[in-house]
C-alpha cells in the first residue's frame, strides 16, 4: 500500500509535499495562504488553534511563522505585559494545546 506521501515511488517528508507532487494543492506555500484567509475573522486564541491544526497536520510553519506577533496579541495587551512574559504565556499556550490533541 502506498501512503499519501508517497507519489510516483518518490517518497516526501511531508503530506503537504505529496500533496503538492500529486497536485492537489498549487504551492508549497499553503498554510500561509490559509493563514491569510482566516487571519480577518479569527481571535488570537483562534488563530493559535489553526496553528497548532496545521502543525499536527505536518504544514511546514516555519516559513511562513518566523514571527508569531499575530499569535501574541491579547497576551500584548495586557497590562504590564513585557515580551518574555508574552513569550511565556505563548508558549504555555501552545504547549496545552498540542497537549489536548496528541
Amino acid at each position: 500500500m502506498v501512503g499519501a506521501k508517497t507519489v510516483h515511488g518518490v517518497t516526501y517528508s511531508t503530506f503537504q509535499e505529496g500533496a503538492v507532487a500529486r497536485e492537489i494543492i498549487d504551492h508549497s506555500d499553503e498554510e500561509v495562504v490559509s493563514f491569510r484567509e482566516v487571519f480577518p475573522y479569527s481571535t488570537p486564541a483562534d488563530l493559535r488553534g489553526f496553528f497548532v491544526m496545521l502543525t499536527i497536520n505536518n504544514f511546514s510553519i516555519s516559513a511562513g511563522f518566523q514571527k508569531c506577533t499575530v499569535l501574541q496579541l491579547e497576551f500584548l495587551m495586557e497590562p504590564q505585559c513585557n515580551q518574555r512574559l508574552v513569550d511565556q504565556k505563548l508558549l504555555s499556550d501552545l504547549t496545552h494545546r498540542f497537549q489536548v490533541e496528541d
